[in-house]
């Protein structure tokens, strides 16, 4: 039998699309949404655009203004401390359950090309590949901890932190820390250095906080 092969439906589709421009900040915080007008900018009828902004709503990256109309929502700096207190005890769970089962040899493999992706965005300065760059190389912490319970515990809050990261890798010094931080985070995994992985990734994510506050 030939598997099923998933496929986005439209409202999907319209929700993607939505969220990597709030993301991005192509969609500024503030800013007033039209469903009309993002139906026709999209090239589909209002219903998708409507149901995609009930699922914003739910995850909080737009707000009802009382007037029939939604903005998206300002940057909630009080819930963004909240999920970077809970995503440094799950991403240091991750990471130890990665050193767990992974060889030196593998973990330094995984992560080289995409440190090299990292080194090629921060010389082009576009902000969008420097933030895309920080996002996959946290994911792949949590992809190689083989622990699904921790990637699904932080899939609800990814939307917030990739918002985050484009106000916080702007500046460039910051961004040029992190990737330092990246690299010797990846050493300290390949090594199995767990004691001082902890209190990198800790240091690592209060870091980005602290610049954005």
């Amino acid at each position: 039998m030939e598997p099923i092969k998933p496929t986005q439906t439209l409202v999907e589709k319209t929700y993607d699309i939505l969220v990597s421009a709030i993301c991005s900040g192509e969609l500024a915080p503030g800013q007033r949404l039209n469903q009309d007008e993002l139906a026709a900018r999209l090239d589909v009828s209002r219903q998708p655009v409507n149901q995609a902004i009930v699922l914003l709503k739910n995850n909080r990256l737009v707000l009802d203004t009382g007037k029939r109309s939604v903005i998206v929502a300002p940057m909630d700096l009080e819930f963004l401390a909240q999920i970077s207190e809970f995503r440094i005890i799950v991403e240091l769970f991750a990471a130890e359950k990665l050193m767990e089962a992974h060889s030196s040899d593998f973990i330094q493999r995984e992560f080289s090309d995409i440190l090299d992706q990292g080194d090629k965005a921060l010389a082009t300065d576009d902000l969008n590949a420097i933030a895309h760059y920080d996002m996959i190389f946290h994911s792949k912490i949590y992809e190689l901890s083989h622990n699904f319970a921790a990637q699904n515990a932080m899939t609800p809050n990814w939307h917030h932190i990739q918002r985050a990261m484009h106000s916080i890798l702007a500046d460039k010094k910051r961004a040029e820390d992190s990737h330092k931080e990246h690299i010797a985070l990846t050493m300290a995994m390949a090594n199995k250095e767990t004691i001082k992985i902890r209190q990198m990734i800790e240091n690592h994510i209060k870091a980005g906080v602290s610049s954005m506050l």
